[in-house]
């Protein structure tokens, strides 16, 4: 299969950008793909508690991989569009799929994310409605998971920031979910910048990942979180950390 994003540290990186423009990708064996690059079911367990927590609806992933984050994520009722560069892993995503109740709520897209993101993202941001993707209704949630260089990870949180919901009055919280923030030093130094970006009111720092969140009026400084069976969000409200509690996995 084609690897357009960074690769993984075992096959020692991906497709520059001048592959990935010119339409040429690094071979990837599946079985090192499972187990390298898909989230560990406790981690897609964790964002689909994020998710429901939130009172998300609409989500966006970025990097749909092996599916198994995107069908965490079509859990409760959201709906998710989820796009992946390689036509024959989002096959088998969706193969995937139609083995769950989630299959009718995923639109997947076959396409590299700067042919399809931008539009997505200007729609929403502008009007909040149209044709494109799950109604181009703005987005609550979204995980971005396809490319790990520190300039594609500030490009795609940049695009996809205006496009959600609480950036459009919306009273309900937004998050953007950066994955393997500690991949490496450069995926590290591009959290840390992110963070400290003022357009989000607070962060929360898993560890593996990282979420930056967008909620009027609050705000507070980066926060470690440690998840209680990877499942409970709830100690820590949205609606201020006046009385946070910290808590332990």
């Amino acid at each position: 299969m084609a690897e357009w994003g960074s690769g993984s540290v075992r096959t020692g990186g991906g497709a520059t950008e001048a592959e990935s423009v010119g339409g040429r990708g690094v071979a990837v064996r599946v079985r090192d793909r499972i187990r390298w690059s898909t989230a560990p079911a406790r981690q897609a367990r964790e964002l689909a508690a994020l998710a429901r927590w939130m009172g998300a609806e609409r989500v966006l992933e970025l990097g749909t991989n092996l599916g198994l984050t995107t069908a965490y994520l079509a859990g409760d009722g959201r709906r998710v569009l989820t796009v992946e560069g390689d036509a024959r892993l989002a096959g088998w995503a969706a193969a995937g799929w139609r083995q769950t109740e989630s299959w009718g709520r995923i639109e997947g897209v076959v396409a590299r994310f700067e042919e399809v993101v931008p539009g997505w993202c200007a729609e929403r941001a502008a009007t909040g409605s149209g044709s494109a993707g799950a109604g181009a209704e703005p987005w609550d949630l979204v995980f971005v998971d396809g490319d790990h260089r520190s300039e594609a990870v500030h490009r795609w949180v940049g695009a996809v920031a205006p496009a959600l919901r609480a950036n459009r009055g919306g009273e309900r919280p937004s998050a953007v979910v950066v994955d393997d923030i500690r991949w490496n030093a450069d995926m590290w130094a591009a959290w840390n910048r992110l963070a400290a970006e003022d357009r989000w009111d607070f962060v929360i720092d898993r560890g593996a990942y990282g979420v930056l969140v967008r909620h009027p009026g609050v705000r507070h400084p980066t926060v470690r979180v440690a998840l209680r069976d990877g499942l409970r969000w709830d100690p820590i409200p949205w609606g201020g950390f006046g009385n946070q509690r910290t808590f332990a996995g």
